[in-house]
């Protein structure tokens, strides 16, 4: 049984490498790029969209490139996405060999995984099966990105009050954010799409704790 733990990394300016050039390896490399990673991706052949991504592509048999070592050393995660079964697990040993975090697709047994997510602005919500049924995964991200919009919608006037009040001390601020985000009347305005009145209502609730 694996033992999962979720962790969140920043990508930006990351080498990622990709073995495997087909549509699973394209939507990865959009992820990666769109994030700010540099992607190389090695593949015999690659699926036509590839070409027009500021992805660098190899084409090769992994197994034959000379210089993968250096590319191994040089990522900070390895994706295995071909459909050959032995070459995601000629890739995995290389990299468990040197100390890389890999994550294999469409098998449940890797040590590394990546979850459903759906980001909006500074909120990123992630769901996983463990790898047991990755289509309900995404199942669930889009009922939690639909059940979620709401409280999603009041995280902006919630983050405002807080950096209004970042002067206090963290116990008392900790206290007023609580009362602001279990505030019933707080979310009848975020629902009704009323961010003024939202606000007021944060005010009116630190003003009473505090003078600012």
């Amino acid at each position: 049984m694996v033992s999962l733990v979720p962790l969140m990394v920043d990508i930006k300016g990351e080498n990622i490498l990709i073995i495997g050039g087909g549509r699973i390896a394209y939507k990865k490399s959009i992820l990666f790029l769109k994030n700010g990673a540099n992607v190389t991706i090695i593949a015999k052949e690659f699926y036509p969209k590839l070409k027009f991504t500021a992805a660098h592509l190899i084409q090769n048999d992994v197994q034959e490139i000379k210089n993968f070592d250096l590319l191994l050393s040089q990522s900070l995660l390895v994706i295995a996405a071909t459909g050959n079964g032995k070459i995601n697990d000629y890739v995995e040993k290389m990299c468990i060999a040197r100390g890389k975090l890999c994550n294999v697709v469409d098998k449940r047994s890797t040590h590394v995984m990546l979850p459903a997510f759906f980001k909006k602005g500074d909120v990123i919500v992630s769901v996983s099966t463990s790898g047991n049924v990755p289509y309900f995964a995404a199942f669930l991200r889009n009922a939690a990105r639909k059940e979620l919009s709401q409280y999603l919608n009041g995280y902006s006037v919630i983050k405002s009050t807080r950096k209004r009040i970042m002067h206090i001390d963290a116990k008392t601020r900790a206290s007023i954010l609580k009362e602001v985000t279990h505030n019933d009347k707080f979310w009848k305005m975020i629902q009704n799409k009323n961010k003024k009145g939202a606000i007021n209502i944060a005010n009116q609730i630190v003003k009473k704790r505090i003078n600012i």
